[in-house]
Protein backbone atom coordinates (compact mmCIF):
# COMPACT_ATOMS: atom_id res chain seq x y z
CA UNK A 1 0.00 0.00 0.00
CA UNK A 2 2.41 2.19 0.95
CA UNK A 3 4.51 1.69 -2.38
CA UNK A 4 1.51 2.29 -4.14
CA UNK A 5 0.99 5.76 -2.25
CA UNK A 6 4.39 6.93 -3.30
CA UNK A 7 3.21 6.32 -6.73
CA UNK A 8 0.01 9.45 -6.39
CA UNK A 9 -0.04 11.78 -8.54
CA UNK A 10 -0.24 15.57 -7.22
CA UNK A 11 -3.84 15.57 -8.49
CA UNK A 12 -4.67 12.26 -6.60
CA UNK A 13 -2.84 13.41 -3.29
CA UNK A 14 -5.22 16.47 -3.46
CA UNK A 15 -8.66 14.54 -3.97
CA UNK A 16 -7.26 12.24 -0.64
CA UNK A 17 -6.29 15.34 1.37
CA UNK A 18 -9.71 17.01 1.01
CA UNK A 19 -12.58 14.64 0.10
CA UNK A 20 -12.14 12.46 3.11
CA UNK A 21 -11.64 14.69 5.73
CA UNK A 22 -15.10 16.26 4.18
CA UNK A 23 -16.73 13.08 4.07
CA UNK A 24 -15.70 11.83 7.87
CA UNK A 25 -17.02 15.82 8.84
CA UNK A 26 -20.52 15.14 7.02
CA UNK A 27 -20.85 11.31 8.44
CA UNK A 28 -19.98 12.81 12.12
CA UNK A 29 -22.32 15.78 12.04
CA UNK A 30 -24.80 13.99 11.08
CA UNK A 31 -24.49 11.09 13.28
CA UNK A 32 -24.40 14.08 16.41
CA UNK A 33 -27.78 15.10 14.63
CA UNK A 34 -29.12 11.74 14.86
CA UNK A 35 -27.81 11.07 18.23
CA UNK A 36 -29.36 14.23 19.72
CA UNK A 37 -32.91 14.06 17.96
CA UNK A 38 -33.27 10.01 18.55
CA UNK A 39 -33.16 9.95 14.96
CA UNK A 40 -32.82 11.54 11.53
CA UNK A 41 -35.59 14.25 11.61
CA UNK A 42 -37.29 14.15 8.00
CA UNK A 43 -40.60 14.80 7.02
CA UNK A 44 -41.15 11.45 5.35
CA UNK A 45 -42.46 12.93 2.41
CA UNK A 46 -40.89 12.48 -1.46
CA UNK A 47 -42.08 14.40 -4.14
CA UNK A 48 -41.11 14.71 -7.70
CA UNK A 49 -39.47 17.51 -9.29
CA UNK A 50 -41.49 19.77 -11.00
CA UNK A 51 -41.77 21.14 -14.93
CA UNK A 52 -40.79 25.00 -14.94
CA UNK A 53 -45.11 25.86 -14.98
CA UNK A 54 -46.22 22.66 -12.49
CA UNK A 55 -45.92 21.97 -8.51
CA UNK A 56 -44.11 19.14 -7.67
CA UNK A 57 -46.25 15.79 -7.02
CA UNK A 58 -46.11 13.31 -3.69
CA UNK A 59 -44.56 10.54 -4.98
CA UNK A 60 -44.19 8.54 -1.80
CA UNK A 61 -45.47 8.48 1.46
CA UNK A 62 -43.54 6.93 4.76
CA UNK A 63 -45.85 7.95 7.70
CA UNK A 64 -45.17 11.43 7.75
CA UNK A 65 -46.99 14.05 11.22
CA UNK A 66 -49.15 16.11 9.36
CA UNK A 67 -52.19 18.29 10.74
CA UNK A 68 -54.86 19.74 9.58
CA UNK A 69 -55.23 17.40 6.62
CA UNK A 70 -53.79 14.74 4.91
CA UNK A 71 -51.15 14.42 2.24
CA UNK A 72 -52.00 11.60 0.04
CA UNK A 73 -49.78 10.11 -3.13
CA UNK A 74 -50.75 12.25 -6.26
CA UNK A 75 -51.43 15.74 -4.48
CA UNK A 76 -49.34 18.73 -5.48
CA UNK A 77 -47.99 20.88 -3.26
CA UNK A 78 -48.58 24.69 -4.23
CA UNK A 79 -46.48 26.45 -1.60
CA UNK A 80 -44.52 26.19 1.52
CA UNK A 81 -44.88 28.91 4.01
CA UNK A 82 -46.70 31.24 1.54
CA UNK A 83 -43.97 30.70 -0.82
CA UNK A 84 -45.04 29.18 -4.34
CA UNK A 85 -43.53 26.08 -5.30
CA UNK A 86 -43.29 26.65 -8.97
CA UNK A 87 -40.72 24.76 -10.71
CA UNK A 88 -39.09 23.91 -7.64
CA UNK A 89 -37.14 20.46 -7.88
CA UNK A 90 -37.30 17.38 -5.51
CA UNK A 91 -34.30 18.21 -4.01
CA UNK A 92 -34.83 21.93 -3.46
CA UNK A 93 -38.02 21.22 -1.71
CA UNK A 94 -36.90 18.32 0.29
CA UNK A 95 -34.47 20.66 1.90
CA UNK A 96 -36.55 23.36 2.67
CA UNK A 97 -39.60 21.29 3.51
CA UNK A 98 -37.45 19.65 5.98
CA UNK A 99 -35.84 22.94 8.03
CA UNK A 100 -39.51 24.49 8.02
CA UNK A 101 -40.81 21.36 9.25
CA UNK A 102 -38.39 21.32 12.35
CA UNK A 103 -39.22 24.27 13.63
CA UNK A 104 -41.38 23.53 16.63
CA UNK A 105 -44.85 25.50 14.32
CA UNK A 106 -43.79 23.05 11.11
CA UNK A 107 -44.09 23.34 7.70
CA UNK A 108 -47.35 25.39 6.47
CA UNK A 109 -48.18 24.22 3.31
CA UNK A 110 -50.44 24.58 0.47
CA UNK A 111 -52.05 21.08 -1.20
CA UNK A 112 -53.74 20.42 -4.32
CA UNK A 113 -56.14 17.39 -5.00
CA UNK A 114 -58.22 17.74 -7.99
CA UNK A 115 -60.23 20.91 -8.00
CA UNK A 116 -59.78 21.15 -4.04
CA UNK A 117 -57.38 23.65 -2.33
CA UNK A 118 -56.47 23.58 1.45
CA UNK A 119 -53.97 24.17 4.10
CA UNK A 120 -51.95 21.53 6.14
CA UNK A 121 -48.56 21.48 8.52
CA UNK A 122 -46.21 19.05 7.85
CA UNK A 123 -44.13 18.08 10.96
CA UNK A 124 -40.19 16.20 11.17
CA UNK A 125 -40.76 13.14 12.14
CA UNK A 126 -37.56 10.46 12.84
CA UNK A 127 -36.45 8.08 10.23
CA UNK A 128 -36.51 4.11 11.51
CA UNK A 129 -33.16 2.51 11.43
CA UNK A 130 -31.67 6.11 10.53
CA UNK A 131 -27.90 4.46 11.58
CA UNK A 132 -28.09 2.04 9.07
CA UNK A 133 -26.35 3.93 6.07
CA UNK A 134 -23.28 4.84 7.85
CA UNK A 135 -22.02 1.51 8.38
CA UNK A 136 -22.08 1.52 4.24
CA UNK A 137 -20.76 4.25 4.08
CA UNK A 138 -17.76 3.98 5.55
CA UNK A 139 -17.16 0.22 4.37
CA UNK A 140 -17.69 1.54 0.89
CA UNK A 141 -15.39 4.37 1.57
CA UNK A 142 -12.70 2.60 2.75
CA UNK A 143 -12.96 0.10 0.33
CA UNK A 144 -12.71 2.33 -2.33
CA UNK A 145 -9.36 4.51 -0.63
CA UNK A 146 -7.79 1.10 -0.06
CA UNK A 147 -8.17 0.27 -3.89
CA UNK A 148 -6.95 3.96 -4.56
CA UNK A 149 -3.74 3.79 -2.51
CA UNK A 150 -2.89 -0.06 -3.73
CA UNK A 151 -3.56 0.69 -7.34
CA UNK A 152 -3.35 4.23 -8.39
CA UNK A 153 -2.08 2.98 -11.99
CA UNK A 154 -5.97 1.90 -12.46
CA UNK A 155 -7.84 4.21 -14.44
CA UNK A 156 -10.47 3.99 -12.17
CA UNK A 157 -9.24 3.89 -9.29
CA UNK A 158 -9.98 7.91 -9.12
CA UNK A 159 -13.41 8.27 -10.53
CA UNK A 160 -14.86 4.82 -7.84
CA UNK A 161 -13.16 6.44 -5.19
CA UNK A 162 -14.30 9.69 -5.81
CA UNK A 163 -17.89 8.13 -6.71
CA UNK A 164 -18.20 6.00 -3.62
CA UNK A 165 -17.63 9.09 -0.98
CA UNK A 166 -19.84 11.33 -3.01
CA UNK A 167 -22.49 8.44 -2.80
CA UNK A 168 -21.74 8.00 1.10
CA UNK A 169 -22.56 11.77 1.47
CA UNK A 170 -25.97 11.41 -0.15
CA UNK A 171 -26.84 8.10 1.60
CA UNK A 172 -26.37 9.66 4.85
CA UNK A 173 -27.80 12.99 3.96
CA UNK A 174 -30.90 11.36 2.23
CA UNK A 175 -33.93 13.19 3.38
CA UNK A 176 -36.38 9.94 2.30
CA UNK A 177 -36.04 5.66 1.54
CA UNK A 178 -37.14 4.41 -1.53
CA UNK A 179 -40.27 4.68 -2.29
CA UNK A 180 -42.72 2.01 -1.40
CA UNK A 181 -46.07 3.57 -2.84
CA UNK A 182 -47.18 5.47 -5.98
CA UNK A 183 -49.75 6.31 -8.17
CA UNK A 184 -51.75 3.32 -9.27
CA UNK A 185 -51.79 4.65 -12.79
CA UNK A 186 -48.13 4.38 -12.88
CA UNK A 187 -47.58 1.24 -10.89
CA UNK A 188 -46.51 -2.29 -12.68
CA UNK A 189 -48.91 -5.18 -12.62
CA UNK A 190 -47.80 -7.97 -10.18
CA UNK A 191 -46.22 -5.02 -7.90
CA UNK A 192 -48.65 -3.77 -6.06
CA UNK A 193 -49.72 -5.07 -2.47
CA UNK A 194 -52.47 -7.54 -4.02
CA UNK A 195 -49.47 -10.05 -4.35
CA UNK A 196 -47.86 -11.52 -6.93
CA UNK A 197 -50.01 -11.54 -10.04
CA UNK A 198 -52.21 -8.78 -9.45
CA UNK A 199 -52.95 -5.74 -11.71
CA UNK A 200 -52.78 -2.38 -9.98
CA UNK A 201 -52.77 -0.47 -13.44
CA UNK A 202 -56.03 2.05 -13.93
CA UNK A 203 -55.84 5.09 -16.23
CA UNK A 204 -54.47 8.30 -14.71
CA UNK A 205 -56.65 10.81 -13.59
CA UNK A 206 -56.42 14.53 -15.00
CA UNK A 207 -53.99 15.39 -12.07
CA UNK A 208 -51.65 12.57 -13.02
CA UNK A 209 -51.22 13.39 -16.46
CA UNK A 210 -48.59 15.07 -17.89
CA UNK A 211 -50.43 17.95 -20.26
CA UNK A 212 -49.79 19.15 -23.81
CA UNK A 213 -46.73 21.64 -22.40
CA UNK A 214 -45.30 18.46 -20.55
CA UNK A 215 -46.79 19.77 -17.14
CA UNK A 216 -49.14 17.87 -14.89
CA UNK A 217 -52.58 18.87 -14.90
CA UNK A 218 -52.60 22.74 -13.51
CA UNK A 219 -54.74 23.19 -10.20
CA UNK A 220 -57.86 25.05 -10.75
CA UNK A 221 -57.03 28.88 -10.20
CA UNK A 222 -53.06 28.79 -11.07
CA UNK A 223 -51.99 31.01 -13.46
CA UNK A 224 -51.10 29.88 -16.90
CA UNK A 225 -47.60 29.49 -17.96
CA UNK A 226 -46.53 33.32 -19.72
CA UNK A 227 -46.20 33.50 -23.31
CA UNK A 228 -42.97 32.92 -25.23
CA UNK A 229 -40.82 35.00 -26.86
CA UNK A 230 -39.32 34.07 -30.41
Amino acid sequence: MYEGARRLRPLDRVLIATLVPFFLLVLALQLREGLATGGMQDILVRVSSAPADGFPVVEALFSPQIEGGSLEVGDRIAKLDNRSLLGVSMFEFSARATLAARRPEGAHIEVVRGEERFRATLFASSRQIWWLAFPQAVFAAATALILFLRAPQWPCARAYFVSSLCVGVFSVCARAPPAVDRPACLRPAGLGRGGPGATHRRPCALSERPGADGALGRAPGDAPPPPSHS
